[in-house]
Order: C-alpha cells, then structure tokens, then sequence
C-alpha cells in the first residue's frame, strides 16, 4: 500500500510539472504572438514575424530572378517580414492583400534564389519556377 501511495505521489509530482511546463510555452507563445514574434503561416508551419510598414504588391517581386543572391533581392525588395520553416528557414515577405512570398535560397551555390512560393490569404499554395538566366 505505501509502495502504491509514493508511485501515485511521484505520478501526480510528474503530471503537475508537465502541466507547470506546458502553461510556461503556452504563456511564452501567447506573449510572442502579442509582440507579432510568433505566428502560424499560412497554409500551415511557424514563422517568425515582424510588422513593416509598406505595400508591397506581386508585381514587386517580378524584379527578382531565380540566381539571384539574397543580398541582390533585399537590394530590390527590402527586408523580408520574417523566416519560415523548421530546420531550414526561408524569408518571406507579406503583400498588402495579406498574401505571402516565400523566397527559397539555396544553402549552396552562394545564397542563391532557386524558387518563389506565393501563399495567398486563403491559404492556396502556388509555386513559381523560373528558368536561371
């Protein structure tokens, strides 16, 4: 009996951390999300956000060729809003219609562009893939 009341005790021990834990990261997410940190990406998967204050429109990104560097795209487009993924992260930059561009840089080849994904405000996924001039 004593033996059963110290493992239901360390159980409860056990739970009650977990519990102290979970509440800690839920508390950490909700204040990243209030300083616009944190946020669920469109279409699914975390990124980190940061608001800027511009339009930035579709046509904006037609400038921007697969080979590029990412220092020649910020050159053209500005700072990205964010970066998404896990592991690999790619910037991505919001659209006055509340739609993202997320620019895919290779890891070699010198941080070059290699495709453009668009993911529109209702979540729609449409990729871009252009021929290396």
């Amino acid at each position: 009996m004593k033996k059963s009341f110290v493992f239901l005790f360390m159980i409860i021990i056990m739970l009650s951390a977990c519990s102290s834990n979970e509440k800690k990261i839920a508390e950490e997410y909700e204040s990243n999300m209030k300083n616009n940190e944190l946020f669920i990406f469109p279409g699914g998967g975390y990124a980190t956000y940061k608001y800027i204050d511009r339009n930035l429109y579709l046509n904006d990104f037609t400038k921007i060729k697969v080979g590029m560097t990412y220092k020649e795209i910020i050159n053209i487009i500005g700072e990205p809003n964010g970066v998404f993924g896990s592991g690999v992260q790619w910037p991505f930059y919001e659209t006055f219609d509340k739609s993202y561009i997320i620019l895919y840089i290779g890891l070699e080849s010198y941080s070059k562009l290699i495709s453009i994904r668009i993911v529109d405000a209702s979540g729609r996924i449409f990729d871009l893939q252009q021929e290396a001039e």
